[in-house]
């Protein structure tokens, strides 16, 4: 087995800020250049691939790195980087950085552990970094997510350890506790109401680095992919597509900014489920061309849709930075247009709008559902309209209307840089999609060949 020596210090290397004493601004720029080095490292890790060897024989059972998530390692680090670098320095919490360097640190462990104990464990205790944030804010008002994790948490290590997520000899009720741990924690419908609570009751960056990694979609597509889990798939995968609606026509209701953008995360993060589903399909069948769409969609979504939607929530959170609690059932009006500008573009990215990379990955999904199952792809085109109609409706309550003055600048160096980058990434991507799409379905094609 080949080994990842870098890997292991990139994961490492988040433990230092993740343990260290709240300092305040000084903390910040200690974290954010941890995040920085630490996608630098995961970077590095991704150009050298499987060329890349240690030696550590140990290390054998516990760490995998294959040839699809060595290309979502610089995904999460990236994510954990964007979050804190695009921290407002008013928002900077006690202990705040701490808890989403944890849930970064959490994150890349279940993407790259292979051990069932060790990722029984990760499992469990993932989201322990949220639960230590809202103790901090409301003491013992947490029940509300403390129990749908609890039931997640336990029912998901117990299938983990001794039914290997489904892997091999699992019995049905292993595969059934696997069933109900990824609902609950990716928030499908009926279990999704601690999702748009969770954004209302702690900051915007340890929710971002808690949901938006998609570490449950991830594990999915761990036992997926090895085509050892098909039991309960095809019921998720329309759990999933009625979610992606749902949340879409429940967040046309919402006047609050923060549950607003709760239910869009539902609606996006359900879409990933649906692809996965998809893939479930070409691996037990022979392939065709709508089958590989859907398996690279899967991918895509995770992927794209995850770095547009986090820009998003990262830009929304510098808006409240400058206004304060924003409701939407008024207009606000805006004196800064590079700042309204920035949030409709990446709202907008996030749902998959022509010419953005996100929509290369939606279009990929869609096809292969609406060929194989068209009533489900026919509600994931409804659900994106939607998502679309909020997106917008969400623009204009915060920057159309009547000017109010908030005494609020607009983006300032470190902000232009940070959003116009990845503004320009995401439409690049859009124009540009082959290298990404190419990358991808090779790389799945290889995992793909090995579990046949």
């Amino acid at each position: 087995m080949t080994h990842f020596l870098i890997l292991q210090l990139s994961v490492l290397s988040l433990l230092p800020i993740a343990m260290a004493p709240n300092r305040g601004s000084a903390l910040k720029k200690v974290s954010v250049s941890f995040a920085i080095f630490h996608f630098v490292l995961a970077q590095f890790l991704w150009m050298l691939g499987s060329d890349l060897k240690s030696g550590l024989s140990f290390l054998d059972p516990i760490f995998d790195v294959n040839a699809i998530n060595i290309h979502m390692i610089p995904f999460l680090s990236f994510l954990n980087m964007l979050i804190l670098v695009g921290t407002p320095a008013r928002f900077v919490e006690k202990n705040m950085m701490d808890q989403i360097h944890l849930n970064g640190f959490f994150a890349l462990l279940l993407l790259t552990t292979k051990s069932p104990l060790l990722l029984a464990l990760i499992w469990l205790i993932y989201p322990l970094p949220v639960v230590w944030s809202l103790y901090e804010r409301y003491a013992k008002k947490q029940n509300f997510f403390l129990s749908y994790q609890l039931v997640s948490g336990i029912l998901g290590a117990i299938s983990i350890y001794f039914g290997h997520m489904g892997i091999g000899h699992a019995n049905l009720l292993m595969e059934a506790f696997f069933f109900i741990a990824i609902i609950i924690r990716i928030g499908l419908f009926p279990f999704h109401l601690w999702i748009p609570k969770l954004y209302e009751k702690t900051t915007f960056g340890v929710a971002l680095s808690f949901l938006q990694p998609q570490i449950a979609t991830i594990m999915l597509f761990k036992v997926v992919i090895t085509g050892k889990l098909p039991t309960f798939l095809y019921p998720l995968h329309i759990l999933a597509g009625i979610t992606c609606l749902y949340a879409a026509i429940i967040a046309i209701r919402q006047t609050s900014l923060r549950k607003t953008f709760g239910y869009l995360s539902l609606s996006y993060n359900a879409l990933g489920i649906v692809g996965i589903g998809m893939m479930s399909q070409a691996i037990h069948q022979p392939l065709n061309e709508y089958s590989q769409m859907g398996y690279v969609g899967a991918i895509l979504v995770i992927l794209s849709v995850g770095l547009a939607h986090t820009s998003f929530g990262v830009a929304l959170w510098n808006t409240e930075a400058r206004r304060g609690y924003l409701s939407l059932d008024q207009y606000h009006g805006s004196k800064t247009p590079l700042l309204s500008l920035v949030v409709l573009i990446l709202g907008l990215t996030s749902i998959g709008f022509p010419g953005t990379m996100a929509f290369v990955a939606e279009d990929l999904v869609f096809h292969s559902v609406l060929e194989d199952q068209p009533w489900i792809g026919v509600m994931l085109v409804v659900a994106t309209a939607v998502n679309g109609i909020n997106v917008l409706r969400l623009n204009y309550k915060l920057f159309a209307g009547a000017r109010r003055e908030y005494g609020e600048g607009d983006l300032n160096l470190r902000e232009k840089a940070l959003f116009f980058t990845i503004c320009i990434f995401l439409i690049l991507g859009g124009i540009f999609p082959s290298f990404m799409v190419n990358q991808t379905h090779s790389a799945v094609m290889k995992v793909q060949q090995k579990h046949r």
